[in-house]
Order: structure tokens, then C-alpha cells, then sequence
């Protein structure tokens, strides 16, 4: 178990400085530099109100750092934070997409850090700030909100100015301006964390995949793991394509990174579907290579983006390279 005990240290301070008293000895409020929780006994526990049964059973005892302001700021916004998450699932609940801007996160932790209970203040701070408009826009049609600092410190007030003022150009344009922050954010952390993310999931992060997160985490809402799991799944089908190509036409193909990518944006960022790309890939590449195998007998292939953006044009070069060879 686990808890912040706001008033723990105050009664451990009382014993630790009673058992100093006497003769010689030096009594101030001299223990301000002593992290007194760090001396707790079963006996102050159950001064603080727990029974003796249970402390009975609590055998360990640690203690904990106490979380900053910058600590607490860290924490929301990492993108997997499950407070954050929660929130923006609570409000897509009422079809209403929520993003938060930078300064309005360090607001809250520092709402939540006056509250003196840790990581646990977090919750606290962000629902006194956003509850009337949990309670207010779902009868409303704005689906869009925008947390801003100012909206946490002033709820109210830019409650009453969102209901009159909707309509206008100024939160379509600050809605954006913090998707991209949003999506800025991502980028970097996927960055910062490459190393352990592919080892942890088995592939490539490339620059435009990592975009590709990062457009999936604004438009979903998923941790990074999810996401990431995502891509990775994709990878793994598109990669089974090209083995199942070379199978039915006995023909081997590979698709560079890029276009792996690309086919990658397309699946999971539009309507269209792995097996509609597969019957799209026969219909325009199955006759060409095979002509290409029958001139020259090659029968390996590797595809580059320019091939699956006009693949007219890529097999009519292939076609000319590969006659152009076999003359020479």
C-alpha cells in the first residue's frame, strides 16, 4: 500500500525532537532539514490513526521523495499518462475532442502541487478544472475544446466566452495551433525513447513512421505502446503480402522502407483495407513483372514508393531497363 500522509511527519517530528530534550540538549525547530518520515516507527502510525492489527502487517516501511511542481509536470505529460488518457476518453464520450496545451499542463501540476498529495492531486486539479465543462458542452455543439492556461486558471470565465464565441475563427485556429504542439511533443519523445521502443516492439522507427505516430496519437486515443503496436502489426501483414505475392506468381517482391510506410499511412489513416491493396497490387503489377520474367528471366523485384504512386509508369521503365540489357 501507498498513500501521502500529509500530517505523518508533523507527530514523528514531535517524538524525534521529545526523545533529544534534556540536559545539554540543543531544542529548535532545528529538524527542518531532516526528512522526518524517514524515521517512522510502527508507533507513529498508529498515533496517525492506523489500527495495530494492521500495521502489524505492514512489515516494510519506505519512503519516497516528495514530487516537485516539475516532478508533477512530467507526469502529465508524458503521452502515456492514464489521467490525461481518461480525460480525453470521458469527453470523446460526447463526441467531443479535448487537447491540452503545454502551459495549461504546468498549470495543473501546479494546482495539483498545492494540494500537497502527490501524483494523486493530479486527478483532483484537472476535474475542478474541467468538470462544468464536462457538465456543459455535451448540450451544446462544440466538439472541440481547447485547454488552455488561462482556461485553468480562469474556468469560468472562458466557459462563458467558449459558449458565446464558438462560432468564432480564434479556436479553430488555437485548436490546431495545440494539435501540432501535440503532435511536436510525440515526435520528440518517440525520438528520445527510439531505442528502447524498437527493442521493445521489433521494428524500424523511421522519421516518417514516427510522424506516422504522431498523426495516429492525435487523431486516436491511444498510449504509445498501442500505437506503436499499431504500425507494427501493419508492417508484419504487409511484409506476409509480399510472401504470398511471390507464392501465387512466383514472383519475389519487396517493398523499400518508404513505400512500406507509405502503404503502412494508407491502411490505418484511411478507408483503405490490407486485403483491397493486395487485390490492387495483383491487378497492376502481376502482368508487367511477368512479361519482365519472361524477357529476362529475373524474378526478384524491389519496389520503390514511385512504384505504388504510378505504377504505370515504373513497370513501363522497367520494361525498356530490362530490354535495353538483354540487347546489349
Amino acid at each position: 500500500m501507498s498513500g501521502a500522509f500529509s500530517d505523518l511527519s508533523q507527530i514523528i517530528k514531535e517524538r524525534v525532537v521529545q526523545q533529544t530534550m534534556g540536559f545539554g540538549a540543543s531544542v529548535t525547530s532545528a529538524k527542518d532539514d531532516i526528512n522526518y518520515l524517514s524515521e517512522a516507527r510502527a508507533e507513529d502510525l498508529i498515533k496517525f490513526g492506523f489500527e495495530s492489527e494492521f500495521i502489524g502487517r505492514l512489515p516494510v516501511l519506505s519512503v519516497l521523495d516528495p514530487l516537485s511542481e516539475e516532478d508533477l509536470f512530467t507526469i502529465l505529460i508524458n503521452p502515456n499518462n492514464p489521467t490525461i488518457l481518461s480525460k480525453k476518453l470521458d469527453f470523446a464520450s460526447y463526441s467531443i475532442t479535448i487537447k491540452f496545451d503545454k502551459q495549461a499542463l504546468k498549470a495543473i501540476a501546479a494546482r495539483a502541487y498545492q494540494l500537497k498529495t502527490g501524483a494523486r492531486g493530479l486527478v483532483g486539479a484537472i476535474e475542478s478544472v474541467l468538470i462544468p465543462f464536462e457538465k456543459k458542452l455535451p448540450s451544446t455543439t462544440i466538439d472541440k475544446l481547447s485547454v488552455t492556461e488561462q482556461l485553468v486558471l480562469n474556468p469560468k470565465e472562458v466557459l462563458e466566452k467558449l459558449l458565446k464565441t464558438y462560432q468564432s475563427s480564434e479556436w479553430v485556429e488555437l485548436f490546431e495551433t495545440i494539435e501540432q504542439q501535440e503532435k511536436a511533443h510525440l515526435i520528440e519523445y518517440i525520438e528520445e525513447n527510439k531505442q528502447n521502443i524498437e527493442n521493445r516492439h521489433q521494428i524500424k522507427m523511421t522519421p516518417s513512421r514516427i510522424k506516422l505516430a504522431a498523426k495516429l496519437f492525435s487523431q486516436y486515443i491511444m498510449d504509445i505502446g498501442s500505437i506503436i503496436d499499431k504500425i507494427t502489426n501493419s508492417y508484419e501483414q504487409i511484409k506476409k503480402i509480399e510472401g504470398y505475392f511471390g507464392q501465387t506468381h512466383d514472383l519475389m517482391i519487396h517493398f523499400e522502407e518508404d513505400t512500406i510506410d507509405y502503404i503502412i499511412q494508407q491502411y490505418l489513416c484511411s478507408s483503405v483495407s490490407i486485403d483491397a491493396f493486395y487485390r490492387q497490387l495483383n491487378k497492376e503489377f502481376e502482368f508487367g513483372l511477368k512479361l519482365v520474367r519472361e524477357k529476362s528471366g529475373k524474378k526478384e523485384f524491389s519496389l520503390p514508393l514511385d512504384a505504388i504512386l504510378n505504377p504505370d509508369l515504373y513497370l513501363e521503365k522497367l520494361i525498356t531497363d530490362e530490354l535495353s540489357t538483354i540487347e546489349e
